[in-house]
Formats: structure tokens, sequence, C-alpha cells
């Protein structure tokens, strides 16, 4: 079932059919919002709905113009969460590496980094669209990787591990490392999301 309300222009509109309105209040300057109330009125009830969180209500808004609703009628909707841990040794080095066990196609992702037995940390975020973005913490400085890396870690001279997230997978994601200068030992968690 639809509804459809149908505008009259109000000069279409002879006196009779202006309920409320009188001929001499007809012929006086009102606000758009005094003609849209008489127009309205004098469409009776197929220009009424109700207001609510029923199924075909108008959302009712509060007074900082946000809908108002309990979030009842907010239903089917399901976040999958799945942690996966694992590492990455500088002797692998540069190359692919396949991660499963999510348990279902993530959406999104979100990965913690760091060098094994150091203090050298990172932070990504990658999206549906495979692009990453990382955070990292090398001995001295906070960087922001930029790059599309999920995964940035260095000792902030000449050895590094970082990552791109290649792709978001039916039961996880892939990393493309890429290792600069001798490597790091790399272990992470990334939080799968859907």
């Amino acid at each position: 079932m639809s509804i459809s309300v149908t505008p009259i222009p109000i000069t279409s509109l002879s006196h009779s059919e202006l309920t409320g309105v009188t001929t001499s209040q007809h012929h006086t300057l009102y606000t758009n919002a005094e003609a849209l109330a008489a127009a309205i009125a004098g469409l009776g009830s197929a220009a009424v709905l109700d207001a609510g969180v029923g199924n075909l209500n108008l959302p009712q808004m509060n007074s900082t113009g946000y809908p108002v609703a309990d979030g009842s009628q907010i239903t089917n909707i399901t976040l999958k969460a799945k942690m996966l841990t694992g590492s990455r040794t500088s002797g692998a080095g540069t190359g692919s590496q396949a991660v499963t066990g999510a348990g279902f196609a993530p959406t999104s992702l979100i990965m913690w980094a760091c060098e094994e037995s150091t203090d050298k940390a990172s932070w990504g975020f990658g999206d549906m669209d495979a692009v990453g973005e990382a955070l990292r913490r090398n001995p001295t400085v906070y960087q922001f990787m930029g790059l599309d890396r999920i995964v940035g870690i260095s000792d902030g001279v000449s050895d590094q591990m970082d990552a791109t997230l290649t792709s978001l997978d039916a039961d996880g994601f892939t990393l493309a490392w890429i290792k600069s200068g001798s490597g790091l030992t790399v272990n992470w968690a990334a939080l799968c999301l859907r």
C-alpha cells in the first residue's frame, strides 16, 4: 500500500475549498507556513500521515532534528567479528601471506602489529576496497604510513617490514609483505569485521 498526496495549487482553490479561511482572509497576505497550513487543512485526511516508528509512518523528529526511535525497528543486522593472529619472520621476507579462519568474508579489518620483543608497533585499518592505512611507532617518532600500508614496522634506520592489504577473502584476508634491509620479525593481530 502506498500513500500519495497530490499538491493542489492554492490559486486553483475556490473560497469554499479553503477550509477555515474566510473570503476576507483569502485576500490577505499570508506567510508560506500559513498558506501551507490552510491548503493542508483543505485536503483533509489525505494530507495527514501518522508519525512514529510503525510501518508506513513518517519518522517523528525530536527537537534537534533527529528521528525519534527506540531501535526496535532496526532488525536483521548482525555484526560478525573474529580475531586472528599470526606473524611474519624476516626470513620469510617479501611475499604474500593468505590468512584464513575468520569463518566469514570480512568487509573491514583492524590490525595491530609489533616487532618481536621491542616497543616498535603499528596500527592499521583496511576496508572492502582492500585499501589500508597505518600509523606506526618506530624508536623515535609516530608516523602516518599512507601508501596503502596496513602494517609498518621500522627500526628507524634501514630495517623494515610493511604490509599492504591485497584482498578481503571468503574466510579471511591476504597481505603482501615488503621487506627492506634485513627485515624484522613481526607479530600481528587482526580483528576481522562484517
